[in-house]
Formats: C-alpha cells, structure tokens, sequence
C-alpha cells in the first residue's frame, strides 16, 4: 500500500489489485471538490456550534454570579 506508482506524480498511492491508468482518477485520491467543501462547511459550522454553547454556558455562569 504505501508504494507510489511511478511516473504518475506521487498523486494516488497504490492499491493491491489494482493498475490504475495514467491521467484516470484514482479510488484512493481526493474527493471532488464540491464534497470536499461540504466537508468542511460541516465541520466548520460543528465548531462553531461549539463554540457558542461555550459562550453561552459562559454568559450563565457569569450572570448567575
């Protein structure tokens, strides 16, 4: 697994069984672009979610005092 095929930029490592033609997406590669995005506006927005109930929890605890 951890071999790169030669003369294909180091960009898709190889699979057993598999012989992936030069210039035809790799299974092992990135995912397209708009899923990569969706990604990461998810675990962006997860975050974020995070963040505010800490704030929130803070801004009690602040008050209650």
């Amino acid at each position: 697994m951890g071999a790169v095929e030669a003369g294909h930029g180091g960009a898709y490592p190889l699979m057993a069984g598999t012989n992936p033609q030069p210039g035809t997406p790799h299974p092992a590669g990135p995912p397209p672009a708009p899923e990569r995005l969706r990604t990461h506006r998810a675990a962006l927005l997860a975050v974020l979610a995070i963040l505010a109930a800490l704030v929130v929890v803070e801004a009690l605890v602040l008050w209650r005092r």
